[in-house]
């Protein structure tokens, strides 16, 4: 839904990053590091209370992903 772009918002290597996902109905905004990285709107998102994190590599790639402190909270739109 959001295509997949290189951001200089994303710390690399051994770095934390922090990111926020804004899901309020149809609406969905992903931020990294308190920079805003794209938004869209889809009739996709229409089950509420669902929560998943996913990461991935590149074929033949080695990652290591650990996330920590998940917090859910409702959502609006100002």
């Amino acid at each position: 839904l959001l295509g997949w772009r290189q951001s200089e918002h994303i710390r690399e290597g051994q770095a934390e990053n922090t990111l926020r996902a804004t899901c309020v109905g149809n609406y969905l905004a992903l931020e990294a590091n308190g920079e805003f990285l794209g938004a869209v709107e889809h009739d996709a998102f229409r089950r509420p209370g669902e929560v998943a994190l996913a990461a991935g590599v590149t074929e033949g790639g080695r990652v290591r992903i650990a996330f920590d402190d998940l917090a859910v909270y409702a959502g609006a739109l100002e």
